[in-house]
């Protein structure tokens, strides 16, 4: 169902970009639905909703910078990942499928297990 909704907003991005309110189709997701209804019906210049997408940009960025992340997730681990085949198999089949975020490289991987290797 995200999909649906993640594909209608991403067309109205499409229409607003052929318009001229938007520079980017996804700039549609940074809109609040007043915003949008506004910008569809052409209640809303270009600029104003060009300086609303740049203020929640700039928002977002700020946030980001400010905000201290740790680099791993629960309690660090308490060495490197012992140098199994297994484990070598699973990272170069995670690599040729792309990981998890779906895109295909072609290259050489290597797995680090210290942050001196790189």
């Amino acid at each position: 169902m995200l999909e649906r909704v993640r594909r209608v907003l991403l067309a109205l991005g499409d229409r607003l970009v052929a318009a001229d309110t938007l520079e980017r189709r996804d700039d549609v997701v940074l809109l609040t639905l007043a915003e949008l209804r506004e910008a569809l019906g052409g209640m809303a210049s270009g600029a104003a909703i060009g300086a609303a997408v740049t203020r929640r940009r700039r928002a977002d960025l700020v946030h980001a910078v400010a905000t201290e992340t740790s680099p791993t997730l629960g309690a660090p681990p308490a060495g490197p990942p012992a140098d199994t085949f297994a484990g070598r198999m699973i990272v170069d089949a995670a690599v040729r499928r792309g990981g998890r975020c779906g895109h295909r490289h072609r290259g050489r991987a290597r797995t680090l297990l210290d942050e001196k290797q790189t």
